[in-house]
């Protein structure tokens, strides 16, 4: 039986905290996690600059609506943008619940949480995303 790589998750946040914590849960279930500074190291992460072949993509984005600089609505609207991370599924997690109606229309958003998230029900999501992308 082939083993299978691990998953990869991008996890886009301009606090170091939460991104600790976030890469601290997801890493349990074995999933590769991958800590980006905000929108624009996002951006350029994703290949979504000049270097766009180059880029490895993930399997999901856990993304935060607020942050300084590129925010989670402009930093969406460029992953939608583009054919090659339009696909990604975007897991929204955030500490302002209202924005959920901004966001609600976007094809890519398989999750909408709140901040601060129960770890458990992160972890079940997140799986749940991965396994109807495998499919």
């Amino acid at each position: 039986m082939e083993e299978q790589k691990p998953r990869d998750i991008m996890v886009v946040d301009d606090d170091d905290e939460m991104q600790t914590l976030l890469q601290a849960v997801l890493r349990k279930d074995g999933y590769r996690v991958r800590g980006v500074d905000g929108g624009e190291a996002a951006i350029g992460r994703l290949g979504l600059d000049a270097a766009a072949s180059k880029a490895s993509l993930p399997d999901l984005i856990i993304l935060d609506i607020m942050m300084a600089g590129i925010d989670g609505y402009t930093l969406n609207a460029r992953l939608l943008a583009d054919a090659r991370t339009r696909n990604i599924p975007v897991l929204v997690l955030t500490a302002r619940p209202h924005m959920r109606e901004l966001f609600i229309s976007c094809a890519n958003i398989a999750v909408f949480m709140e901040k601060p998230f129960d770890p458990h029900v992160l972890r079940s999501r997140v799986a749940a995303v991965l396994a109807k992308r495998s499919n």
